[in-house]
């Protein structure tokens, strides 16, 4: 990835419509290299930047727990749709609440666990990787608030620490933090 200089294109919202036709799914993010769409969907992006940045184990093994994580976080995301989508404040604070007080309660103990498990500060293996990538930048809507619910005890989660020769920004629209190394 070094060799490289990535672009971030910015779609404006009205040349949407007309660019969604173009995209694989009728949708973004999308990775074009050398001028051709390679790859859409955001995991199958972070896979192939991962693998390029040796951030994606070699071992199958731990690759597999690598998609483990990958797939516990899309499972996050099932957990919080409903109330995301929900309009009234009430309805939504109320699916909130019933979501702190037990799904999101469970999922926080299976990542925790995954954590302790590891030993190692990191969440797979003994060395950064995608997953820990994509669990931090998916938690910042938790401590961004994005999403309000008070789920996970205080200091249940360490979140990793880019490199040290990295630099991290965080946009506060989105919750990715886009990392310079």
């Amino acid at each position: 990835m070094a060799s490289r200089s990535p672009t971030d294109y910015r779609i404006q919202r009205e040349q949407w419509p007309e660019l969604k036709k173009s995209c694989p799914f009728g949708q973004v993010p999308i990775l074009e290299v050398d001028g051709k769409t390679v790859l859409a969907q955001s995991y199958a992006l972070l896979r192939y930047a991962g693998s390029l940045a040796g951030l994606l184990p070699t071992d199958p093994l731990e690759a597999a727990r690598v998609d483990e994580v990958l797939y516990l976080l899309t499972e996050l995301d099932t957990l919080l749709a409903p109330s995301g989508k929900e309009a009234d404040a009430e309805k939504k604070k109320a699916l909130r609440q019933a979501l702190a007080a037990g799904p999101l309660t469970t999922w926080f103990a299976s990542l925790t666990k995954l954590l302790e498990t590891s030993g190692s500060g990191f969440i797979v293996g003994k060395q950064l990787s995608i997953a820990d990538l994509a669990t931090y930048c998916r938690l910042q809507s938790f401590v961004g608030g994005k999403v309000r619910c008070r789920s996970a005890p205080a200091g249940s989660l360490q979140r990793p620490d880019p490199a040290p020769s990295c630099s991290t920004t965080t946009s506060r629209r989105t919750s990715w933090t886009a990392t310079r190394c």
